[in-house]
């Protein structure tokens, strides 16, 4: 089985719940995973001993962490000689916005563009407005993006967006880079995932 390092940034913890997520479900597949904040400790360690990497990140203002970048470029050989993938969180596919995925879709080729990393995989989730986390002018803010964008505007309560059955398609699907082909319990690219999976479940039965 494989060792697969999930590097991530996350601000206000919901892109540490996406990295968690697909810990979870690696794990019920009998990978091993290693879960690392690139904020914390050295990374160099982690990504030599790794069959394979995630890079989570969220999107602020228009853009992924510095120290995501920062990540990428020290580790872009690394990155190149495993099966790699990123993971982007954007609050752009919140909502209703019609310009939200090709909004999304330009963070994610910025990134990819300012760092030259070419993943094997890309997948771009909807965040989270953690109103109640966010301080007076990021709530603010936020407040007045959602309000532009159609998103909810009651900044007493926090809002999760996230569609999880995504996720877990993609753990799926990345999965199979990992084992040789017509491994069991393998899906192939592209194929869908069961559309029972729900939120709750720490180990979604496609993956048992």
């Amino acid at each position: 089985m494989a060792l697969i390092l999930i590097a991530y940034a996350s601000r206000h913890g919901h892109t540490a719940k996406v990295a968690e997520r697909l810990a979870d479900d690696w794990r019920c597949a009998q990978h091993e995973v290693l879960l690392a904040n690139v904020a914390h400790g050295r990374m160099d360690p982690l990504v030599a001993a790794a069959s394979a990497i995630v890079v989570a990140a969220p999107v602020h203002y228009s853009r992924h962490p510095r120290r995501i970048e920062n990540f990428v470029r020290r580790h872009l050989g690394g990155l190149h000689a495993a099966p790699s993938a990123l993971v982007s969180v954007c609050g752009a596919l919140a909502g209703q916005w019609a310009e939200g995925p090709a909004e999304a879709r330009r963070y994610v080729d910025a990134l990819l563009e300012l760092t030259r990393w070419r993943p094997r995989m890309v997948l771009s989730v909807a965040g989270a407005l953690p109103y109640r986390e966010y301080g007076f002018m990021t709530r603010w803010f936020m407040r007045r993006v959602s309000a532009w964008t159609g998103r909810p505007t009651d900044t007493s309560r926090n809002y999760e967006f996230t569609n999880w059955s995504d996720v877990d398609r993609f753990a799926v699907e990345f999965q199979s880079l990992l084992e040789p082909q017509g491994a069991a319990g393998a899906a192939a690219p592209g194929e869908s995932a069961s559309p029972d999976v729900i939120p709750e479940m720490r180990c979604p039965p496609v993956l048992r």
